[in-house]
């Protein structure tokens, strides 16, 4: 009797590791497969570092990067991404400085658009300008004092 419980023990830690390795690779395989299409839209989003996709995922930069070699991934979409956010933050511009008409022509859009730009870069030289101004000035006050 003493030899069966401990033929038992043997055959159960076996078993134990044995039986939740194939149901966590059944799972992990079904979750992966949702995960590595996350994790793709994600690196062909080009926004997350590989490094935040790792940690969301629990993974390593390695394995990210190989099966990103291995599928031929790119990260091109970054630039579509930019254009589409710079596309919508001048849309809502617009939406602001037009909200009485209802209906918008292209030249009115192209008009309100390079109008919100004129006003950025308008901004940008009088900072500048007085930015240098102050420089000057302060440089003016140390060479007195030196």
């Amino acid at each position: 009797m003493a030899s069966t419980p401990a033929g038992k023990k043997p055959a159960n830690p076996p078993k134990k590791s044995t039986k939740p390795a194939v149901p966590l690779k059944a799972a992990g395989s079904s979750a992966r497969a949702t995960d590595w299409e996350t994790i793709e839209l994600d690196y062909r989003a080009g926004i997350k570092t590989l490094r935040q996709m790792a940690e969301e995922h629990s993974l390593t930069e390695g394995a990210i990067r190989k099966r990103a070699k291995r599928d031929d991934w790119t990260r091109d979409l970054s630039e579509r991404i930019q254009a589409k956010a710079e596309a919508l933050v001048r849309k809502d511009a617009v939406r602001n400085e037009v909200r009485t008409e209802s209906r918008i022509t292209e030249k009115e859009l192209i008009e309100a658009n390079a109008q919100a730009l004129v006003h950025v870069r308008l901004s940008h030289r009088r900072d500048i300008h007085r930015s240098r101004s102050l420089l000057m000035r302060l440089m003016d006050d140390l060479e007195l004092q030196v």
